[in-house]
């Protein structure tokens, strides 16, 4: 029988813009960069895309999964269509193991804040959520 579980991560994205610590460094595709770029200010986009793959981290780690770099999710999609979240390496494994089924995404940026909320259908899910899990900022 399936399970649906779910993660959210809501963040202010100015605390991203005034951190000291390059929290960009091996999270981006170049396409996730480019499609950003495209914004007015590329930050709330790339702090959306940041939380949809720290949701998608904040999955995984549930039980004894180990730490997934943010690399390994890319967001993609079209402006008018749905983002989905494609896997690879170690987190497209760790998807195959719990036999995901789906994964829906949403984001979400304004006033000063960026979110993700992240929904996983598996065959073998886990309860959602890590002690110790924090935020980057």
């Amino acid at each position: 029988m399936s399970a649906v579980s779910m993660a959210m991560v809501i963040i202010p994205v100015e605390a991203l813009r005034e951190s000291t610590e390059d929290w960009t460094a091996g999270c981006f595709s170049p396409a996730e960069l480019d499609y950003c770029r495209g914004f007015r200010d590329p930050l709330y986009p790339l702090a959306a895309r940041f939380c949809a793959k720290r949701a998608f981290q904040l999955w995984a780690c549930a039980g004894e999964a180990p730490a997934l770099p943010a690399g390994e999710a890319e967001v993609s999609g079209t402006p008018f269509g749905p983002p989905q979240l494609d896997l690879r390496g170690e987190a497209r494994r760790l998807a195959a193991a719990r036999d995901v089924k789906a994964v829906h995404l949403s984001l979400s940026h304004c006033l000063g804040y960026a979110g993700a909320l992240l929904a996983v259908t598996a065959g073998q899910d886990k309860d959602a959520g890590c002690d110790g899990w924090s935020s980057p900022a």
